[in-house]
């Protein structure tokens, strides 16, 4: 089914979305899910859009998706952001399984699409260009001669990679490296061990790999050809679109909090506006029949920008007293309302996530910042 924008059956649609929503949604998911997620709370909800058909709203139908329209897939995604959903903690759906269905072989598809659709497998990913401390692979032969691969390394700051079953990884061949390859990496293959990295807001773990083998179909496209699928995972992802309309949700929330500041009105009609204009070249690219890991880049830049601003402004809005109380009440000299105080994840996890997510010792710097606030007195 394909309706434009201004069909007449979008409101129809749109509706029944809604309905949809109100009436499976489980009530474990939260935003709070998405910050500290849980498997169990997302499985009834994974369960009631499989039966649906609507698992999968970009993929195509013969691979199980809903083969929706890009209005479509936009019109889910607001609603879903009006419905306080949070996003998916597992990349399975947005961006491992378009990458399968565009470069991966049959058997592959075969193997590993059912499970994303299903929520039975998470996936993670750790795609950045291994150097030399990145992890790097061997051939080997299996015992009836088919090819198999043997990963050894580490890979760093991957999260809530204690949730995940699989990993993306990019990895290259010893002893001469050279292209990277991209491999299908299973979390609870032997030689596989997880620790957890100090710091605020999700959990950050590395993962060492020694002498892990891996079968021949763990590896995705050709030997070598892990920059160009590194590219493509580049592109703008539906993951990248669905969040610019849970960011103009949370903006209206924490304006509406700063009625009667002058200044935290006009930084947030800025940043609403910003927003409005960010949507707009979202929705265009994802009209393009094609697009580059350029458009992702700038595209994710942009958002990360003003995701850091609406941070900033709700940590403004909720005081500094906010942060030393996100999982209980608000202390003294917290300029938290009651409905935003009761809303999960709170201002200073958003302010963790957002600003310290990129930089190893990044959120530790802000909370030292924030602390040093406190003592003095400040409360934004």
């Amino acid at each position: 089914m394909h309706r434009s924008r201004k069909s007449p059956h979008a409101a129809l649609f749109r509706g029944e979305i809604r309905a949809f929503i109100a009436r499976r949604r489980a009530p474990e998911l939260s935003a709070r899910s998405a910050s500290a997620p849980d498997r169990a709370a997302w499985r009834p909800w994974q369960a009631a859009l499989l039966a649906r058909g609507w698992a999968a709203p970009a993929w195509p139908a013969r691979f199980g998706g809903a083969g929706w329209s890009a209005w479509e897939v936009a019109a889910w995604n607001e609603e879903t952001a009006r419905a306080h959903l949070p996003p998916s903690p597992t990349l399975g759906v947005d961006v491992v399984g378009p990458l399968l269905i565009a470069h991966g072989a049959p058997a592959q598809q075969a193997r590993f699409l059912p499970d994303i659709l299903s929520g039975a497998a998470w996936w993670g990913a750790a795609l950045a260009h291994p150097d030399a401390d990145a992890p790097t692979f061997r051939r080997a032969a299996g015992p009836s001669g088919d090819e198999r691969f043997v990963l050894d390394g580490a890979v760093r700051w991957v999260a809530h990679a204690d949730l995940m079953d699989y990993l993306l990884v990019a990895a290259c061949e010893a002893p001469s490296p050279g292209p990277p390859s991209l491999f299908a990496l299973p979390l609870g293959a032997p030689g596989v061990a997880l620790r957890r990295l100090p710091a605020v807001g999700p959990a950050l773990f590395e993962i060492a790999v020694t002498d892990v083998v891996l079968e021949g179909a763990c590896l995705i496209g050709e030997v070598g050809a892990g920059a160009d699928l590194i590219a493509f995972l580049e592109r703008p992802s539906q993951r990248d679109l669905a969040k610019i309309p849970r960011l103009r949700r949370a903006a209206a929330r924490a304006l509406a909090h700063a009625r009667g500041d002058r200044d935290l009105e006009r930084r947030g009609a800025e940043l609403q506006i910003d927003l409005v204009a960010l949507d707009a070249c979202a929705r265009r690219i994802a009209l393009l029949d094609r697009t580059s890991p350029l458009d992702g880049r700038l595209l994710r830049l942009q958002t990360t920008r003003l995701e850091q601003r609406l941070a900033e402004l709700a940590l403004a809005v909720a005081g500094y007293g906010a942060l030393a109380s996100e999982d209980g009440p608000p202390l003294p000299g917290s300029n938290l309302p009651p409905r935003l105080a009761a809303d999960p994840p709170g201002a200073a996890r958003m302010y963790f996530d957002a600003l310290g997510g990129a930089l190893p010792g990044a959120r530790e710097r802000l909370y030292d910042d924030a602390a040093t606030a406190i003592l003095e007195g400040h409360h934004g």
